[in-house]
């Protein structure tokens, strides 16, 4: 069985949303808050966290102003030494 840690899962879930245009990413986020408004007090920091980051990203989106997975990770391997 294979398993998977927390921050694999992390960089999966992000690959597929970097690639959905804004009616899915819309339809993905309506889901996620659906499934976190289910109750318990820590999923208010998750709804929280949830909103503010999917209106940066219809705004980053409408402004022009998203990169590629592969951008970000190209520049992310620089930044912390690994290129």
């Amino acid at each position: 069985m294979n398993t998977l840690s927390v921050d694999t899962l992390r960089v999966d879930i992000f690959k597929e949303l970097i690639n959905l245009d804004q009616e899915k990413l819309s339809e993905v986020y309506k889901y996620v808050k659906n499934l976190a408004s289910k109750g318990t007090p820590e999923v208010q920091l998750l709804q929280d966290i949830l909103d503010k980051s999917a209106n940066y990203a219809v705004k980053a989106h409408e402004r022009g102003d998203f990169r590629s997975t592969q951008e970000v990770m190209d520049n992310l391997g620089k930044e912390m030494g690994w290129m």
